[in-house]
C-alpha cells in the first residue's frame, strides 16, 4: 500500500458530487488553495473567477503556513520527511506573467513522487532504488533531462555541466548562424561545440528590446469548431482531458 499524508482542511478543495471535470469539481467559494501535477495554488482574489484569498497579507500568511507544513509532512512510519524543498514561484519564474505561475512547489525526498489525489488525501508512492531521470516527477535528483548532440561542430569530447533547458534555445540558434536575442535567458553551449568552430564563429549577441532580432510578433489565431474537437481528441489520446 502507497504511503499517504491528508490534507488539513484548508488545503483541502471542497468537492462537489455532481461534478465531472477537475474545475467543476471544486467548489470555488469554500477553497483556500488546491494542488494539480505542478504543485500548489492560491484561490486569489482577482486572478481566480471566484477567488477568496485576499492579495497581500492574506496571500503571504496562507503561502508560509502551507510551506511550513509541507516541510512537516511525514510518510506512513512517521520517520522520514517527504519534502526536500519548498520554492516558491518568484524563486523559480521570470518575466510579466509571473503572476500566472504556481505559487508553492514542494521537491520530495529521493525516493518519494506525488501520485494522485483523492478527495482530501494526497498520495505519495516510492520510486524503487535505482536512478531514475528524464521524467517530471516532483523530485530535485531526478529532475536530469536527455541532451543528445551529434554534429561535425560537436565536441565529442566535451562535458556538459550545469546545462538547463533554457540553454537549448540560444545553442540551436548559434548552431543555425543567427545572433542570439540580448534578453534572451540561457547561454550558448560552448562546451559542446568544437573550440575550433567557436574560434572562426564566435557567439553574436543581439540588442536588448527595440532591435528587430529582438522582436516578436505575436498572432492571434482562431481555430474553427472542427479544429479544436481534433486538438481534444489529440489531447484526450495524451490523457490530457
Amino acid at each position: 500500500m502507497s504511503p499517504w499524508v491528508p490534507w488539513v482542511a484548508y488545503r483541502i478543495p471542497i468537492y462537489k458530487k455532481e461534478s465531472r471535470s477537475f474545475y467543476e469539481l471544486i467548489n470555488w467559494e469554500e477553497t483556500r488553495a488546491y494542488a494539480d501535477n505542478h504543485g500548489i495554488n492560491i484561490n486569489l482574489k482577482g486572478r481566480k473567477p471566484n477567488g477568496i484569498v485576499s492579495p497581500g497579507q492574506e496571500y503571504k500568511s496562507l503561502i508560509e503556513t502551507l510551506t511550513t507544513e509541507l516541510y512537516s509532512l511525514k510518510d506512513m512510519n512517521g520517520s522520514e520527511k517527504i519534502v526536500e524543498q519548498v520554492l516558491r514561484k518568484e524563486e523559480i519564474y521570470k518575466g510579466p506573467f509571473i503572476n500566472e505561475g504556481t505559487d508553492i512547489i514542494p521537491l520530495l525526498q529521493r525516493g518519494y513522487y506525488i501520485a494522485y489525489q483523492v478527495e482530501g488525501s494526497l498520495t505519495f508512492d516510492r520510486i524503487p532504488d535505482f536512478h531514475i531521470s528524464g521524467h517530471h516527477s516532483n523530485n530535485l535528483c531526478t529532475q536530469q533531462g536527455i541532451l543528445i548532440a551529434n554534429g561535425e561542430v560537436i565536441n565529442k569530447n566535451g562535458t556538459l555541466r550545469g546545462t538547463r533547458i533554457l540553454d537549448l534555445a540560444p545553442t540551436i540558434l548559434y548552431l543555425m548562424g543567427l545572433p542570439v536575442p540580448g534578453e534572451m535567458e540561457g547561454r550558448v553551449l560552448c562546451e559542446a561545440i568544437r573550440p575550433g568552430h567557436l574560434d572562426a564563429n564566435p557567439v553574436i549577441l543581439g540588442q536588448t528590446k527595440g532591435d528587430s532580432i529582438t522582436q516578436v510578433h505575436r498572432q492571434k489565431i482562431t481555430l474553427s469548431e472542427e479544429e479544436e474537437e481534433e486538438v481534444k481528441d489529440q489531447l484526450r489520446n495524451l490523457g490530457y482531458l
